[in-house]
């Protein structure tokens, strides 16, 4: 078993990070993609967080970066990282060292992607921003979605609008080594998909 491995972002990264998270950005403008993040809250800024997130996966788990679809993957309908995981990323607070809770949001639990939503790997990234250095990041745990939905209840999102199933980090899977959790995760997902046909 790893403890909440890190990954630090170099500068490359960062940057192209930045300009992708533009891209996303100006994608969901263009396609009146309604956000549900609080008002306070910068878009973009969100954006580049999340993007933090999902290429510090990547890297952990040694998967090439496809930075087209890194902008575009909510598009797509691709997941996050390599067709099998999503990303939920956040931002370590002085007051909540791990952020807030992985959570799945309004439109994961619709019809056209609980199954996605259900057969998917969910990891939970902290990011902390260092003025000067390279952001780290953090990879806290997983649940499958499946786990998330059976142990918890739908409940009006704490931020923002809509509602929320949150999954605790007491409730979250370890991190295991790259290629362990990688076959790990495709055999949940196989055994997942064959328990959803199956009820279908």
């Amino acid at each position: 078993m790893i403890v909440n491995p890190q990954v630090y972002l170099n500068q490359h990264e960062v940057n192209l990070c930045q300009t992708k998270a533009k891209e996303r950005q100006a994608n969901r403008e263009r396609s009146g993609s309604i956000d549900l993040a609080p008002k306070d809250l910068d878009p973009l800024q969100l954006n580049l967080i999340g993007m933090f997130g999902e290429i510090a996966v990547h890297r952990y788990l040694d998967i090439p970066i496809d930075w087209y679809k890194i902008g575009a993957n909510e598009f797509t309908g691709d997941s996050d990282v390599s067709g099998m995981i999503e990303v939920r990323t956040t931002t370590a607070k002085p007051y909540r060292p791990n952020g807030t809770e992985l959570d799945l949001r309004q439109r994961d639990l619709s019809d056209q992607r609980m199954r996605k939503t259900l057969t998917s790997c969910w990891i939970k990234v902290v990011v902390k921003l260092q003025p000067e250095k390279d952001p780290k990041c953090t990879l806290l745990g997983w649940s499958m979605g499946y786990e998330i939905l059976a142990h918890n209840i739908l409940q009006a999102r704490r931020k923002g609008v809509g509602f929320c199933v949150y999954q605790p980090d007491s409730k979250l899977n370890s991190m295991l080594p790259s290629l362990i959790f990688k076959e790990r995760i495709k055999t949940l997902q196989t055994i997942a998909n064959q328990t959803y046909e199956a009820h279908i």
